[in-house]
């Protein structure tokens, strides 16, 4: 890491934040960033980024982070960014290569920072949103929130088609995919959008993301005193749809 650090301007930390009790467990990101800042500060390092990649839910980063790295490091020592990132399994090349958005949030919301640099390539070709840190941090969640929703509500639609004579649930929801809000014409040619994938029936989602991820959001917003019906309701119809196919 020393070695790492002297050669670099730079660091993304993508370590994992895993659910415990339904909270996300901050040991692996804490230790990586006590890690770093110690490798900065015995490099003698200035302005150096320290980017966050792994997905926190709102404040961690100013309210846990920030700490860790200011108990050791001045302020024209360090930049902080939170830039999260949208892989899908299986698909992470091609997700990185070709994503729609950049998210970079810093402390003082900057329109131009070492991020962009070192995304320079992918200019014109996406979205690049510059906002603050905490907004960064819920971006992802309302991502992958959004996208379990849509596939609880194909489930949801499936569960009351099987229960109808002669309906298929397929067809009901390739017909809702039609809509011209959903598909657009361009050029006299239909343009069908990627989240039709999310709306086809199944056996629900599962993988190392949205389960953790909704929960994760889920207990942040209850300790905010801010009631969550939706997503209940997504992973209710997630956890009960296996039992019905």
């Amino acid at each position: 890491l020393n070695i790492l650090v002297q050669n670099t301007e730079g660091c993304f930390i993508c370590v994992g934040t895993p659910t415990r009790n339904n909270s996300i467990d901050l040991s692996q990101i804490k230790s990586a960033i006590e890690s770093l800042v110690t490798s900065i500060k015995n490099n003698e390092k200035k302005n150096y980024a320290i980017i966050i990649r792994s997905t926190i839910i709102p404040n961690t980063t100013r309210e846990v982070l920030l700490p860790i790295i200011t108990e050791k490091l001045k302020e024209q020592q360090f930049q902080l960014f939170v830039v999260p990132e949208f892989l899908r399994e299986g698909k992470a090349l091609d997700d990185f290569m070709n994503t729609d958005k950049i998210v970079i949030g810093s402390i003082e919301n900057k329109k131009t920072t070492f991020v962009d640099d070192v995304f320079e390539n992918f200019k014109g070709k996406c979205d690049f949103i510059h906002t603050n840190l905490e907004s960064a941090e819920l971006i992802k969640y309302a991502n992958n929130s959004f996208f379990s929703m849509l596939i609880s509500f194909s489930n949801e639609i499936a569960n009351i088609s099987e229960k109808i004579p002669n309906v298929d649930p397929f067809q009901v929801l390739q017909a809702l995919v039609s809509d011209k809000r959903i598909t657009t014409i361009v050029d006299d040619k239909k343009i069908v959008p990627s989240l039709n994938s999310y709306l086809i029936p199944g056996c629900g989602f599962g993988g190392s993301c949205f389960p953790k991820d909704i929960k994760a959001i889920q207990n942040f917003a209850n300790l905010k005193n801010v009631d969550t019906p939706i997503l209940n309701a997504v992973l209710a119809i997630n956890d009960e749809r296996p039992k019905k196919m």
